[in-house]
């Protein structure tokens, strides 16, 4: 099956003419508990009020919700937590670290325990828990505010055309955000910054609960949000950030918010083949049906994935299922699709924007070698805009997916002969003439 589409990917190529706190720890394993006590003080809080506030132990004093895990339970204010909840606090260490909670509304009033410093010692690493010193008590207006910025999530509702887009976030970490979105026409338009045309307010917490600001959304859950029929149609790429901090006032927080999207990459029918990439970090395990969609289970489907160190292609197709060698996709890399059926499809690939102004490096190698990439993040433009540099004798080719051709440029005097425009979720050649190098883009 390789064969097969590897000939056809020759013949296009030749056609075109271009070359290219105090109790025993609980049992478990892997496990580091700390052990405590959270007693209502003098604020008159019901026990079920004080069972309703998690004690959080955390690593950073800055942003207590960088490395942190959560108590698990509460028995008349007892309260342990598996520090080794969260595998990025791993190895512990004998050094400071804290405990405290968020602030609560309850009964109308702001109440929580305001950030308390413990040390581990080579001794409580060695028997495996903690039991704090001191009691942790709550107290009105106490508590830690939470971050301004919030990461969220996003999945698709369900793989078939006219779908839900749900944006979702873990309401034991995050409180009270504010949702905003933005749209583009697929060239990749996403921006950073906030701008009153651009980002618009899909949802934000009133007086403790989520309300939809605008009609393209409903609520899902208190801690998620639909954005209505965003699967195989609609807007050709948008985007999502949280925040709970007003924007206009903040701007340098809003345009360092994480940001998730989704963008639309069109599979033509009838027997043509598709060059589709990949323009997000994706938050499963990038196997097929999770990040092109189950829509492409249909019989007679081919894909072909390269391997630009091997310069060997691998496939699969569906026959009833998928056979063949499983492919798997990451941000920056690119597939074939072959589509033999009648219909277009059209796939609707979500996951995260990469972080801001953070470098973003992609192999190319060489020499004298071919190299299926993709724009690794969601911001299209020519070829000197993603810092795509014009190496020696170095080419690139741009498959048009519809007219089934190709389209070329080369370096010629130390520069792009033509600075092509490049779209995200669209594969493309590179061609190293030298020795291995690497492409560093980011979004801006």
């Amino acid at each position: 099956m390789a064969r097969k589409i590897l000939f056809v990917l020759i013949a296009l190529l030749l056609a075109t003419g271009i070359v290219f706190a105090a109790q025993q720890p609980a049992p478990y394993p892997a496990a580091f508990w700390v052990n405590g006590l959270i007693t209502a003080g003098n604020t008159g809080l019901a026990d079920a009020d004080i069972a309703s506030i998690s004690v959080i132990f955390f690593e950073d004093p800055a942003n207590y919700l960088n490395k942190y895990a959560l108590s698990r339970q509460k028995i008349n204010g007892k309260f342990s937590i598996n520090a080794m909840d969260d595998l990025g606090m791993l190895p512990l260490k004998v050094q400071n670290y804290y405990v405290g909670t968020q602030q609560y509304v309850i009964n109308g009033k702001n109440y929580g325990v305001n950030r308390r410093d413990i040390q581990l010692e080579s001794d409580d690493l060695g028997k495996g828990y903690k039991n704090l010193p001191f009691d942790l008590v709550v107290e009105e207006n106490g508590g830690m505010l939470p971050p301004v910025v919030f990461p969220i999530n996003i999945a698709r509702e369900k793989d078939t055309a006219g779908s839900g887009v749900i944006i979702s976030w873990d309401k034991t970490k995050i409180i009270t955000p504010t949702i905003y979105y933005m749209t583009g026409n697929g060239t990749g338009q996403y921006k950073n910054n906030f701008d009153n045309n651009l980002w618009k307010v899909a949802g934000r917490f009133e007086n403790g609960i989520l309300v939809i600001k605008d009609n393209q959304f409903d609520k899902v859950t208190e801690d998620s949000i639909r954005h209505k029929a965003q699967v195989g149609q609609s807007f050709e790429e948008v985007y999502y950030k949280a925040t709970t901090d007003d924007p206009i006032n903040n701007s340098k927080i809003f345009e360092t918010a994480p940001a998730v999207g989704k963008f639309l990459a069109t599979i033509y029918s009838s027997g043509k083949y598709n060059m589709i990439g990949v323009p997000f970090i994706i938050q499963s395990k990038g196997d097929i049906d999770s990040v092109l969609s189950t829509e492409l289970r249909k019989n007679g489907i081919e894909l072909l994935k390269f391997n630009n160190s091997t310069q060997q292609y691998t496939g699969m197709y569906y026959e009833g299922a998928w056979k063949g060698a499983t492919a798997y996709l990451s941000a920056g890399e690119g597939i074939w699709v072959y589509n033999p059926t009648s219909n277009n499809i059209i796939s609707t690939i979500v996951g995260n924007v990469p972080e801001l102004n953070k470098d973003i490096k992609s192999n190319l190698y060489g020499p004298a070698k071919y190299n299926m990439v993709s724009i690794p993040h969601p911001q299209g433009g020519a070829l000197t805009k993603l810092k795509l540099d014009p190496l020696a004798e170095s080419e690139v080719l741009v498959f048009d997916n519809e007219k089934q051709s190709y389209s070329g440029t080369y370096v010629s005097g130390n520069a792009w002969k033509e600075d092509k425009l490049i779209a995200p979720a669209k594969a493309f050649w590179y061609y190293q003439k030298g020795a291995d190098a690497k492409w560093t883009t980011k979004v801006e």
